[in-house]
Order: structure tokens, then sequence, then C-alpha cells
């Protein structure tokens, strides 16, 4: 036994001061080391077998509703997000939201909730597309501007 185990495994001090293991180390240490305990031999020169593995992969694709991908125009989008909250707004009773600092200060809604969309994601590119249009192509900063203000209102 490892005398570093003692203490790693739970030993109580009173028998960690009476244990020779711990102060002397195991009995064949004081023998010549002739007289030590031989190490099974090892024969690490062999030539190991090499082990293949096969590995399958089977990816199925969730099935997903993707509302945003499905129309090229954003005023369409619109007009089925408004349908669809309609929908979920006449047929289910609506949460009161309980009081507390934000929703009792006097900023504007869309100050204390403001749109944050990923630049990355197919309802944004849609969005600047039809407001790059209907500025007839304004540049960066005008679309930067102009999605400012709408959205801010």
């Amino acid at each position: 036994m490892n005398p570093a185990d003692l203490v790693s495994r739970g030993l109580y001090v009173q028998e960690l001061l009476n244990c020779s293991l711990w102060w002397q180390g195991p009995d064949w240490l004081v023998l010549s080391p002739e007289d030590w305990p031989r190490r099974p031999d090892i024969n690490l020169s062999r030539e190991l077998p090499e082990l293949k593995a096969t590995v399958l992969l089977i990816r199925q694709p969730v099935p997903t509703f993707d509302l945003w991908n499905r129309f090229s125009s954003f005023h369409k989008l619109v007009a089925v997000v408004a349908w669809i909250r309609r929908f979920m707004v006449n047929t289910h009773k609506v949460d009161t939201i309980k009081e507390d600092r934000l929703t009792s200060s006097e900023l504007t809604c869309h100050v204390k909730h403001p749109i944050i969309l990923s630049n990355h994601h197919s309802l944004t590119k849609c969005l600047v597309l039809q407001v790059h249009l209907d500025s007839g192509h304004a540049g960066i900063g005008a679309m930067l501007a102009i999605l400012a203000d709408h959205w801010s209102q």
C-alpha cells in the first residue's frame, strides 16, 4: 500500500501518529534492494494489435415551424404574426404584470423593453431589406437612423 493512501482515505490523527507505514514506509524499505519485492515483468516492446473503431452517427432533423423563412416580404410576415398574436390574445387569458420598478417608471415602452434582433436571423435580414427598399436604397447611416427612429416610437 502507498503511504499517501492512508491520509487520502481518511485516518484519525491518533491512528496517523501510531502508523509506522506513514512514518517509516513499508517494512521492506529497510532491507537491501536485492530483497525488495519484485515487480512483475511487463513486456512493453511487444507489438499491440491496432484497434479500429467504427462510429455511426445518425442525425434526424427536428421538425420545426420556421415562420421567419416562409415569407419573402416583411409586410406579409408582419401580417401573419399579427394574425397569430390576435388569435393568441383572443384564446388565452392575459396574465397581469406585477408592479416593479421598471413597469412603474416613466420611461417609454421601447426604452424599457428594447427590441434586440440577431444580425444572423432571417427576420432581421427581411426587415432591413424592406426598410432599404422603402427608403429608396438608403445607405447604412440613413438605414440605422430610419430603423432607430421607427422602432423607438
